[in-house]
C-alpha cells in the first residue's frame, strides 16, 4: 500500500464550496455524504451545500443518474470524539439512505476528519471514497494526512485513552485552503505551531529532508507565523510526513513510528488535562523531550535552536508547568498508548545531534531524572 493522496489547493472559501459542489461530476455522478463541523458552517455559511434551506439536494448527472447530497452537521469537541458520536452520525446516515457507494466528505478540524475517516472505513464495511477538507493548521499539516483515523475511549476503570479505537484508511483527496485558517482564531494557529516544530525536528534528523528543513526553519524564524502560513509550508510539512510513512501505512514495521515524536506524551497529558488542545499538550511534550535530550547528552547548536523555538511560539505560556504528581500519572498512563506492543512501550526520543531513537520500558527509569524540572 502506498501513501499517495491527491492534494488540491483552493485560494479561498468560495473556491472550496464550488469545488465540492462539482465533486458529483468529478466522481462520475456519485452521491455525497458531507460531514461538517457546525462551527465551521456557522463561520463560513458559503460551505452550506444544501439548496434553499433543504437538508438534502438531488440533481441529475450527465448520464441521468440521480445524485444526492446529504449534509450532516456535528458539534465538535474532544469529548465528542467517541463511538457514541459515530453511532449518532451513522443513525442519520441510515435514515437518509446513505449507501456504501456514496463519497464521504469530512469538513472541519482533526476531530471531524478522524470521525469521517473512521466511519468511511466501517460503515457498510467501507464506503467507496473519502475526501477530507481540513480547516485548521493541525488538520492540514498532520491529522487529515496519512490514513490514521481514531476515536477516544473511556475504560470502565475511568482511564481515558485518545484514539484507542480506529482504522487505517488513506483519504483519496485532501482539499486544502490556507486562507481558511488565516482567518480562524489565532490561538488555534498558535497551538498548531507545536506540530510544525515537530516537523522541524524530524526533518533535521534526516538528510533526505534537508530542503524541507530549510523551509520550515525559515518559517519558524520568520517573525509573523500567521501571515507566512501558506501552501509551500503545508507541502513541506506533508513531504516530511510522507517520507516517514513510506509504505508503512499501518505503522507496524517501518519508520512511521518516528512520527510519534512527542505525541505519546501529548496524548497522555491530554488524558489528565482534557481542556487543553493537542497543540498545547504537544508543546509540553516537546518541552519534556528537550530536557530529556540535555540530560542524556549536552547542549549543541541544534538543542539551543530547539529551545529558542519552544520559548518563542506565541500564544503558549512558557511558564506552564504540569506538576510532579501529574507528571507521574502521565508516565504511568503511557502504558495505555495504542502504539505499544506486547513487548512493552515504544517511546521516540532525539539526541543532542538530532538523531532519533526508539526507547522501550527502560525509559521509565530514565524519566524519573526529569522530576527536578517538573514544578
Amino acid at each position: 500500500m502506498t501513501n499517495e493522496t491527491k492534494l488540491t489547493f483552493c485560494k479561498n472559501i468560495v473556491e472550496i464550496s464550488m469545488y465540492i459542489d462539482r465533486l458529483s461530476e468529478v466522481t462520475a455522478g456519485q452521491s455525497l455524504c458531507i460531514l461538517i463541523d457546525r462551527n465551521v458552517l456557522n463561520e463560513y455559511p458559503v460551505l452550506d451545500l444544501s439548496t434553499m434551506g433543504m437538508p438534502e439536494q438531488m440533481s441529475i448527472s450527465i448520464d441521468q443518474k440521480p445524485i444526492r447530497k446529504i449534509v450532516i452537521q456535528i458539534d465538535v469537541n474532544e469529548k465528542s470524539k467517541t463511538l457514541e458520536t459515530c453511532s449518532e452520525i451513522i443513525d442519520q446516515m441510515v435514515s437518509k439512505g446513505v449507501t456504501r457507494d456514496f463519497v464521504m466528505i469530512g469538513i472541519g478540524g482533526g476531530i471531524t476528519t478522524d470521525i469521517a475517516g473512521y466511519i468511511s472505513t466501517t460503515y457498510m464495511r467501507g464506503m467507496k471514497s473519502l475526501i477530507l477538507v481540513p480547516t485548521t493548521v493541525m488538520a492540514q499539516i498532520d491529522a487529515a494526512f496519512g490514513g490514521k483515523n481514531g476515536v477516544n475511549f473511556e475504560h470502565s476503570s475511568g482511564d481515558y485513552a485518545k484514539n484507542l479505537i480506529g482504522s487505517f484508511r488513506l483519504p483519496d483527496e485532501l482539499v486544502i485552503c490556507p486562507q481558511i485558517v488565516n482567518t480562524a482564531q489565532k490561538v488555534e494557529n498558535c497551538n498548531s505551531h507545536s506540530e510544525i516544530l515537530k516537523y522541524w525536528l524530524l526533518s533535521y534528523a534526516n538528510n533526505a529532508l534537508y530542503e524541507e528543513w530549510v523551509f520550515i526553519d525559515r518559517y519558524l524564524h520568520s517573525g509573523d507565523l500567521y501571515a507566512n502560513y501558506n501552501e509551500a509550508l503545508i507541502r513541506a510539512c506533508l513531504n516530511v510526513k510522507r517520507w516517514y510513512i513510506g509504505n508503512d501505512i499501518t505503522d507496524t514495521n517501518g519508520r512511521r513510528i518516528f512520527l510519534n515524536l512527542g505525541h505519546t506524551f501529548a496524548h497522555a497529558i491530554n488524558s489528565f488535562k482534557p481542556e487543553m488542545s493537542h497543540g498545547q499538550t504537544l508543546w509540553i511534550a516537546l518541552w519534556i523531550l528537550y530536557h530529556w535530550t540535555i540530560l542524556n547528552g549536552h547542549s549543541t547548536e541544534f538543542t539551543d535552536t530547539w529551545w529558542s523555538i519552544i520559548m518563542t511560539i506565541k500564544g503558549l505560556d512558557p511558564t506552564l508547568k504540569l506538576g510532579q504528581q501529574k507528571f507521574i500519572d502521565v508516565v504511568q498512563h503511557i502504558t495505555f498508548d495504542k502504539k505499544n506492543t506486547s513487548n512493552g512501550v515504544r517511546l521516540i526520543f532525539i539526541d543532542h545531534n538530532g538523531k532519533l531513537s526508539i526507547v522501550g520500558n527502560e525509559a521509565f527509569e530514565k524519566l524519573k531524572t526529569l522530576m527536578q524540572y517538573i514544578k
